[in-house]
C-alpha cells in the first residue's frame, strides 16, 4: 500500500494542500476527494464495460464450443462415410472370391472331371479359361465409382454443415459488426484431388490386385488338381475294368467291382472334396491379401481426402474463432487493469480518510 501511494504521487499533493493551502484536515480531504471521485467514477464505467465486453465474448466462447462439437461430429460421420466406401471395395472382391470359389468347385467336380477327363489329363486351357471368367473386374471403374460416391458424400455433409455452423456465426457477426465475411470452404478441390490421385496411383491399386496374375497362378493349381483327379479315376476305372478282364471268375469277379466302384467313388467323390477344402483355403488366403492390399493403397488416398475436408471446415471458421479469442483476451486484460486501479484506488482512500 505504501509504495502504491508512493507511486500515485498523491502524497505530494497531500502535502501540499495541507501544509500550503490550509490547515484544515477536511478542507483538505475535500479537495483530494474530488479527482479521487472522478477516478472511482471511472473505473465503474470501465468496470460495466470489461463485464459488459467479458459477457459478449462468453457468448462468443460458447458459440465457439458449439462448432467445435459440430465439427468433431462432422469429422466422425466423414470417417464412417470413407469406411463405408472401403467395405464397398471389399464386397467388389468378396464377389470375385465367391465367383473363384464356385469356379473351383465346379471344374473339380466329378460332372466336370468325367465329362473333360482328356483336357484335364492334358492340362488344356480350359480351366484357366473358367477361372479368368470368375477373377474378370473392372478395378479402375469400381474405384472411381467409389471415389464419386465418397465425393458426392463429401459434398452434402459439407454443405449442411456449412448451413448449421456458419448461421451460428452470421448472427453473431451481424451483433458485433466486426467487419470480415466467412469463406465457404470449396470441397470441389478436395474432390478433383482425390480422384487424380487415384488415377496416378492406377498401377500400385493394379499390383494390389492383379487378376491376370491372380489367374496364371489359382490356374495353375486348380489345373494340377484337376489332372489328379483325372489320372486317379481313370487308373482306378481301368485297373478294374483290366481286372474283371483277366480273372472272370466268381468272388474275384466280385471283390473287383467292389475295388473298382469303391475307388471310382474315392477319386470322383472324397479326393475331389479334399482337394477343393485346400483351394478353398488357399483362396481364402489370397483374397485376404487382396482385400487389405487394396484397402490399404485406396484407403491411405481417401484418408487424406476425408482429413482435408474437416481441415477446409475448420479453416473456413478460423477467422471467427481468432477474433473472439482476441476479443476476449482484450476485456481480460481490461478487466484485470480495472482490478489493479480499483485496489490502488481503495488504498488512496483509506489514506484520505485517515487524515
Amino acid at each position: 500500500a505504501d509504495r502504491m501511494w508512493g507511486d500515485s504521487k498523491f502524497g505530494a499533493l497531500e502535502d501540499y494542500i495541507v501544509n500550503s493551502l490550509t490547515d484544515r484536515k477536511e478542507a483538505a480531504k475535500t479537495k483530494l476527494e474530488s479527482p479521487l471521485g472522478v477516478a472511482e467514477r471511472f473505473l465503474t464505467n470501465y468496470d460495466k464495460a470489461s463485464k459488459a465486453g467479458a459477457s459478449v465474448s462468453e457468448d462468443d466462447i460458447e458459440a465457439i464450443g458449439q462448432i467445435t462439437e459440430s465439427l468433431a461430429i462432422y469429422e466422425g460421420t466423414v470417417e464412417k462415410e470413407l469406411e463405408a466406401r472401403l467395405n464397398s471395395l471389399d464386397d467388389v472382391l468378396e464377389s470375385v472370391q465367391r465367383r473363384a470359389k464356385s469356379t473351383v468347385a465346379k471344374v473339380l467336380s466329378s460332372g466336370y472331371i468325367t465329362s473333360n477327363i482328356v483336357s484335364c489329363l492334358t492340362r488344356s486351357k480350359g480351366i484357366e479359361s473358367e477361372l479368368r471368367a470368375a477373377l474378370d473386374v473392372d478395378l479402375s471403374s469400381q474405384l472411381s465409382s467409389v471415389a464419386r460416391g465418397f465425393g458426392e458424400s463429401l459434398k452434402d455433409k459439407e454443405n449442411a454443415q456449412w448451413l448449421l455452423c456458419s448461421a451460428l456465426v452470421k448472427e453473431r457477426l451481424r451483433g458485433r459488426n466486426w467487419d470480415f465475411e466467412l469463406e465457404r470452404p470449396d470441397v470441389t478441390k478436395v474432390i478433383d484431388k482425390l480422384e487424380e490421385r487415384l488415377v496416378a496411383g492406377k498401377d500400385s491399386t493394379d499390383k494390389a490386385f492383379d487378376a491376370d496374375a491372380e489367374t496364371v497362378l489359382l490356374s495353375e493349381s486348380v489345373t494340377d488338381k484337376a489332372f489328379n483327379i483325372a489320372a486317379a479315376t481313370s487308373g482306378v476305372g481301368g485297373g478294374g475294368l483290366l481286372m474283371l478282364e483277366v480273372f472272370n471268375a466268381g468272388i474275384l469277379d466280385f471283390l473287383t467291382f467292389v475295388a473298382t466302384v469303391v475307388g471310382v467313388t474315392f477319386s470322383l467323390g472324397f479326393y475331389p472334396s479334399l482337394l477343393q477344402d485346400d483351394l478353398e483355403k488357399e483362396l481364402i488366403d489370397r483374397s485376404q491379401k487382396w482385400k487389405k492390399d487394396v484397402r490399404e493403397e485406396v484407403g491411405e488416398i481417401m484418408k487424406e481426402a476425408a482429413t482435408s475436408s474437416v481441415m477446409e471446415m475448420e479453416t473456413a471458421f478460423k477467422a471467427y474463432t481468432d477474433a473472439v479469442k482476441a476479443e476476449n483476451d482484450k476485456w481480460k486484460q481490461v478487466a484485470s487493469r480495472v482490478r489493479e486501479s480499483e485496489e490502488r484506488l481503495a488504498a488512496l482512500r483509506k489514506r484520505i480518510d485517515g487524515l
